[in-house]
């Protein structure tokens, strides 16, 4: 087995801010290092004392009474002090604390000596050059540091080219994505288009018709995006089927129809106005009440905090605990729900970041986190009616951004299956996307899918079938328009006429025709390839435009040491020719789907899909190709036909986790963040609450299964299981008021 390189091994390390993720890495890593000699039994309660610095706290052997601290906090010296103090004052019976961090320790035989001669007990420290030392002693440990890798650490194609460190398996947030998406896909109200009407209301706040304040169509979208921080391609394809649900009886909105402009009825700016005024009273109580929190538990410590520190540290708190924790803390604050222990768990991670960016240079950091956690603490579990409200309106807007995928996690999720898939590219959207060349960006369909897929890190992929099929469409294009258009192009001058050419790349160029009627047909085909050319100097010059415009990469099966069956080629072929499949079509068919099944098992996709599924795809609207692979070959194979809305509504017209943070940023905690809160129902609440407890109550192998089948059913699967009500109850609530 290859040996780590060190050097690898240690900036890894490096990277992970993720206390949860490396905790769980040392203790599988310690057990196979130190052997009998170390029992992960499980972290200590704070037993109300200092929870703060218990996280990653484990007994080792009680007899020979041991303890372990796993941490990543950068001020180690403080940290291995305060975890001494934590364990005297709760009566915990140790002569030795073992301390593992990620970080590199300059002087640990002083700390060592101070520590002995101040409480009489014996430290030992592991730091990232000691596990830097380790991590080849077996064949064991570099097993176990390329399983952690695979599972955790992930490349961003569009984010910063340092990889990331994600838990995507025991944080809720991506189980309870996937059941939440898979159980209400198919609805004819979709989630989409019920939060688009919460934003398009949102945005109409301060329309006024007496003092001639309107918004167009454009401007509320303008509004939406700045809000999200990022385009919101999915918002904006129901923008208009919204704005007239919204303007018809009952109305929510009122459509002037000459300037064409909306803006809010009289009764719903009224309302809005009064929740406006008690939104603001409500935060204003929240930032003065949770101040003078903190300023008593500073007094408390000994300590004082500057003021403008006071208000940003609270802020930045709150804001890292929703991005970090978002689903769990407010599925605690809307459900009074068991398992706060999750929340706690990362206070003090999160806090020790905000201190250590607010503060750099105090002495007296240490104890400006601890003060920092008991405020919080104190916020959480024992507000005021003001400070509970305040965090239910924000816990009601995070569902929102949740069910928009703005969630920084769900952005990673889908960041990182991206940058993993190997997507075949068939001739039903590469026509469709052909024929978009002339149109606006914002409707080019196809064009864009194919841009935003390969932008995200998609591998887009095309082989010698499909790009014989498709130069075939185009040189039959060609004699078609000879035999059939030519010298008839009067007829088609006009809207009307150009609804009656068939053929796709024929029916766009009459279109652009209409503007243009100098350009002839060639003219057109010449965007992509010379009419004139033979066959394989067609498909060189169609290889190379793929590559150019779409990062479209060619490969054949024999580059990949592929080579499919020849007797199910031939069963799917035939069985594609009863379809009313032409035989040469079922011949490209056939070999491409077969060959993506190949793939699937020389990579051994199988045995290493998890959370993401199988990585290799044939994007293709030919639904006859995957009834006919059912028909030949039942349940053998797992569908290989992705939708081309999964692409869309999932990777290429998604937030990147950049720009969800950024949201986060401008929402949590403020006022704006309280103001979304109106339009969310409770209704959303209880579906997450309810996925939340079948997570906990499945072991992680069991959550690792579900989401990789949950991730190749909405890769692929047109139908859902069940119809989830959550619909038709916001529908309700929101439109029959």
């Amino acid at each position: 087995m290859t040996a780590i390189n060190p050097k690898s091994f240690e900036f890894a390390m490096k990277q992970i801010t993720d206390g949860n993720v490396f905790e769980c890495f040392i203790q599988d890593l310690l057990c196979q290092i130190e052997g009998v000699d170390f029992h992960p039994t499980g972290g200590l309660k704070d037993k109300g004392k200092d929870g703060f610095n218990n996280k990653g706290l484990f007994h080792s052997d009680q007899k020979k009474k041991e303890m372990y601290q796993i941490s990543i906090d950068k001020g180690y010296a403080h940290k291995i002090e305060r975890t001494i103090k934590t364990l005297i004052e709760n009566k915990i019976d140790f002569n030795c604390l073992t301390y593992v961090t990620n970080q590199r320790i300059k002087n640990p035989d002083e700390i060592m000596k101070s520590i002995h001669a101040t409480y009489n007990k014996i430290i030992i420290i592991r730091d990232l050059v000691w596990l830097r030392g380790h991590i080849n002693k077996s064949e064991a440990t570099i097993r176990l540091y390329g399983t952690f890798i695979d599972s955790y650490l992930h490349n961003f194609v569009t984010e910063t080219t340092i990889p990331q460190y994600n838990d995507f398996v025991s944080d809720p947030r991506i189980f309870v994505f996937l059941r939440q998406q898979w159980e209400s896909h198919g609805h004819e109200e979709t989630l989409d288009q019920l939060i688009t009407d919460s934003l398009i209301l949102f945005s109409l706040e301060g329309t006024d018709p007496d003092q001639n304040k309107f918004m167009s169509r454009d401007k509320i979208m303008e509004q939406i995006t700045t809000l999200i921080n990022y385009s919101p391609k999915l918002i904006e394809s129901n923008m208009d089927k919204r704005l007239k649900a919204l303007s018809t009886k009952p109305r929510k909105i009122r459509h002037h129809t000459t300037e064409n402009t909306y803006c809010l009825p009289f009764e719903t700016r009224m309302e809005l106005q009064e929740k406006s005024l008690e939104d603001k009273r409500i935060y204003e109580q929240f930032k003065k009440k949770a101040l003078e929190r903190l300023v008593k538990f500073a007094k408390v410590n000994l300590i004082q905090i500057k003021s403008v520190n006071q208000e940003a540290m609270l802020e930045r708190v709150f804001c890292e605990l929703f991005k970090k924790q978002g689903l769990q803390f407010s599925n605690f604050v809307l459900k009074e729900a068991v398992g706060s222990n999750t929340v706690d768990s990362s206070l003090g991670d999160i806090i020790s970041v905000v201190v250590e960016e607010q503060i750099p240079t105090s002495g007296n950091k240490e104890k400006v986190k601890i003060a920092l956690l008991a405020a919080i603490r104190d916020i959480i579990y024992s507000g005021s009616n003001e400070e509970l409200s305040y965090l239910n309106k924000l816990s009601h807007t995070y569902m929102m951004l949740f069910l928009l995928r703005c969630d920084p996690q769900v952005s990673a999720f889908f960041g990182a299956m991206a940058s993993k898939l190997r997507v075949y590219v068939g001739t039903s959207i590469l026509i469709p996307a052909m024929a978009e060349l002339n149109l606006d960006e914002k409707h080019r369909r196809h064009w864009n899918l194919l841009a935003g897929a390969s932008q995200a890190g998609v591998k887009l992929i095309v082989n010698p079938c499909i790009v014989k099929e498709t130069v075939g469409h185009i040189r039959k294009a060609l004699a078609d328009y000879k035999d059939i258009y030519q010298g008839k192009e009067c007829l088609y001058s006009d809207e009307i006429g150009c609804q009656y050419v068939n053929e796709i790349l024929t029916r766009s160029y009459f279109y652009n025709r209409l503007a243009d009627q100098s350009r002839s047909f060639e003219d057109y085909i010449y965007n992509f390839v010379t009419p004139k050319n033979t066959t394989p100097k067609m498909e060189d010059e169609f290889i190379i435009w793929l590559q150019d415009t779409f990062n479209i990469e060619y490969v054949t099966d024999e580059s990949l040491g592929v080579i499919p069956d020849e007797g199910k080629m031939q069963t799917l072929k035939e069985t594609l020719i009863s379809l009313n499949k032409a035989p040469r079509q079922a011949e490209f068919d056939a070999k491409t789907i077969l060959s993506i099944y190949q793939q699937r098992e020389k990579f051994n996709e199988k045995g290493k899909q998890g959370v993401f599924g199988y990585n290799t795809w044939w994007l293709s609207k030919d639904t006859s190709t995957r009834r006919a692979v059912k028909q030949c070959f039942d349940q053998k194979y797992v569908s290989c036909y992705m939708r081309t809305d999964f692409l869309s509504n999932y990777i290429a017209f998604v937030p990147r986790k950049h720009n969800a943070e950024k949201v986060f940023d401008a929402v949590f905690p403020t006022l704006v963040g309280v103001n979304l809160s109106h339009h969310i129902p409770d209704s959303v609440c209880n579906i997450m609450h309810s996925s939340i407890n079948q997570h906990t109550e499945k072991s992680p192998a069991r959550i690792r299964a579900i989401m990789s089948d949950l991730s190749n059913k909405i890769k692929t699967e047109p139908t859902s299981l069940g119809r989830n009500k959550f619909a038709e109850r916001f529908t309700k609530e929101q439109f029959k008021k």
